[in-house]
């Protein structure tokens, strides 16, 4: 679209056509990255940088991405998978790398001439007589003209062979639905698929307001506290913390978990409360709802009144079809 500017991709291999086709996506959805992020719940900072291959983004970050754009992320997993491969991100080799050998006269030497015969085949035109032997020049003898043609062909051949192998690294656009894997490279084997989503959105919550994650609302029912008894998440005005509601439970992943069903699933630590000093952008709280559905809110932005207490949260949130086991 005119006026949009485009990140550059930068690196190579998987990564680089991951972020090409992120690119591309969003430009057929027609989403600036400003628009994106206000869909996606993440930063227009975050968004460019998966934009621009300089790093693989989190696979929660993909998610919301593709989401956003009306796409399955399910498909894109191998994909970004295969970007965090360093072996799948070098560069692929280009014709203009390849070492031709020269192919003229310098190339080839010269042979002793073949043995007269008692009928002397005819003589080639520049062809000179020497004591009974016609000495034809080297470059029209017949067993160079094949030797020249051979190695012209197999120089020939090698490039062919290179530059196709490059035509992955420059147009990685897929003739699927699925993202394309470079030809001839050995893929690891696959985790298991994600479990499939309820529903998954942006939540914003102010102090005093509760929100039932097995709605279907578009503001995940956001009302007044105390709310009502399928309320599931409540932040409180009192003392600026994050509560489970009623008969919801919350708990707080630790640094460095991903944030999966299983995460959450099998989580002990339930029945905590998120201090105001730990609602930062990243952090991840587990939920299990009045319906004993399994939900995630992850912590995408904050915004702080004039105490510096956190006075608005931004979640990304996503609740899964399967229930918890109690």
């Amino acid at each position: 679209m005119a006026g949009r500017k485009r990140s550059e991709v930068v690196g190579a291999g998987a990564l680089a056509a991951l972020a090409d086709r992120l690119r591309r996506l969003r430009d057929d959805q027609g989403l600036t990255l400003r628009e994106l992020a206000h869909k996606s719940g993440y930063s227009h900072a975050s968004l460019s940088t998966a934009e621009s291959g300089r790093r693989r983004p989190s696979w929660e970050l993909l998610q919301a991405f593709v989401q956003s754009c009306g796409e399955d992320p399910v498909a894109w997993r191998q994909l970004w998978e295969l970007a965090g491969d360093p072996a799948a991100n070098a560069a692929a080799p280009t014709v203009s790398a390849l070492t031709i050998p020269a192919t003229g006269s310098e190339a080839l030497p010269d042979v002793p001439d073949e043995p007269s015969s008692a009928e002397a085949p005819p003589t080639a035109v520049g062809a000179t007589t020497t004591l009974g032997r016609s000495r034809v020049p080297w470059r029209d003898r017949p067993g160079l003209r094949s030797r020249r043609g051979m190695l012209a062909a197999g120089v020939l051949g090698v490039a062919v062979a290179i530059a196709a192998g490059a035509v992955w690294a420059l147009d990685p656009e897929p003739t699927s639905g699925h993202p394309r894997v470079p030809a001839g490279m050995t893929l690891k084997p696959q985790p298991p698929p994600p479990e499939p989503e309820r529903r998954s959105g942006l939540l914003t919550l102010r102090p005093g307001e509760v929100a039932d994650l097995d709605s279907n609302a578009p503001d995940w029912g956001v009302v007044k506290a105390p709310g009502t008894e399928v309320d599931d998440v409540w932040f409180s005005d009192t003392d600026d913390s994050l509560h489970g509601n009623r008969n919801a439970d919350i708990a707080v992943l630790p640094p460095g978990t991903i944030g999966t069903f299983d995460d959450c699933a099998l989580e002990q630590d339930y029945g905590v409360t998120l201090a105001p000093a730990r609602i930062h952008p990243g952090q991840l709280v587990c939920n299990i709802t009045s319906d004993n559905r399994v939900a995630l809110l992850r912590i995408v932005d904050v915004q702080y009144d004039y105490r510096g207490a956190p006075d608005q949260v931004a979640f990304q949130v996503v609740v899964w079809v399967k229930l918890h086991k109690t």
